[in-house]
């Protein structure tokens, strides 16, 4: 990651999210300084309502727990609510927290099992927005 560049499709998005309204949250299992860090860096940190870490919860991905917090702290419904995710675990999270899930996988996770999802992209460039 220390050479990382923002993925494509990411901050169209975001800004796009942003135009219609819609809020953002971030819900890792990584630690609050390593996200927080990097989402800094990558500029996008201002984007977020909220951002939630392996911190604020006593269970990460694939226990449901981060989402169900971000939900709540977003003030919205499962139901009104989509998860991008690149892991197995975390679409098994949200599955887990009743939340429809695109899979959009990295390098890393490209070749694992991804099931029970909504729809899977090889990146967010591809995100039709209208059709969300």
């Amino acid at each position: 990651m220390g050479q990382a560049a923002i993925l494509p499709g990411v901050h169209e998005l975001l800004q796009s999210a942003r135009e219609k309204g819609i809020q953002l949250a971030v819900a890792s299992s990584s630690t609050r300084d390593w996200v927080h860090g990097y989402l800094q860096k990558l500029g996008i940190f201002d984007y977020f309502t909220v951002v939630h870490t392996s911190e604020d919860v006593k269970r990460v991905k694939p226990d449901p727990e981060l989402y169900l917090l971000a939900l709540q702290s977003l003030g919205i419904e499962a139901s009104e609510a989509i998860v991008f995710e690149d892991s197995p675990n975390g679409l098994k999270a949200a599955n887990a927290a009743g939340i429809r899930c695109i899979i959009v996988p990295n390098e890393v996770t490209r070749g694992l099992e991804f099931a029970m999802h909504e729809l899977r992209l090889s990146s967010l460039a591809e995100i039709d927005m209208e059709a969300l």
